[in-house]
């Protein structure tokens, strides 16, 4: 893959040294490290978010989408869907449905669209406590069912295999 042209000490190890089951990660952290490396002069923390939050955004969705992606999988199965939405990672549930309907994880796609309905619906309310939390419980358990044959991870690295070339040569 190759050094990063703007960032001459920012490197994606090959894909093709590594082994499958780290590819989206890799990526992952290619991609982060170049975020905020765009940032890195802005002290103001708010700016800083806002200003990844855009470069993120304005990818090309084949490589975004390995970022929010990995983002929704890891948040959600480290909490729930609260910790996706509360969390750096919320600021993309603008563009995580289309993400995950490219890769191919329309049944997650289905269960993310209800649990960012049912969070926006929720904040509008103030967020009651009880039917908030029984909410987000039952989306999260319908997202850990939905994995079981919608693995975002190994959809990731075979959405990476099947366009090995366009990674090989990921330049941000």
């Amino acid at each position: 893959m190759g050094q990063n042209k703007k960032y001459e000490y920012v490197e994606l190890k090959s894909i093709e040294e590594l082994p499958s089951k780290y590819w989206d990660i890799n990526v992952k952290d290619y991609i982060t490290t170049i975020a905020f490396e765009e940032v890195k002069d802005e002290s103001d923390i708010a700016k800083q978010e806002e200003s990844i939050t855009t470069f993120i955004k304005g990818l090309p969705q084949k490589i975004r989408l390995i970022f929010t992606v990995y983002d929704l999988d890891t948040e959600v199965h480290n909490g729930t869907y609260e910790q996706y939405f509360s969390n750096f990672s919320g600021n993309y549930k603008d563009v995580i449905l289309s993400d995950l309907e490219y890769l191919g994880a329309e049944e997650i796609a289905i269960i993310t669209d209800k649990a960012i309905k049912g969070y926006q619906s929720f904040e509008s309310k103030g967020f009651p406590e009880d039917e908030y939390e029984d909410f987000i419980r039952s989306v999260t358990d319908e997202f850990y069912k939905a994995y079981e044959g919608e693995s975002l991870h190994e959809l990731s690295v075979e959405f990476i295999r099947e366009n090995i070339e366009y990674f090989k040569h990921l330049d941000l």
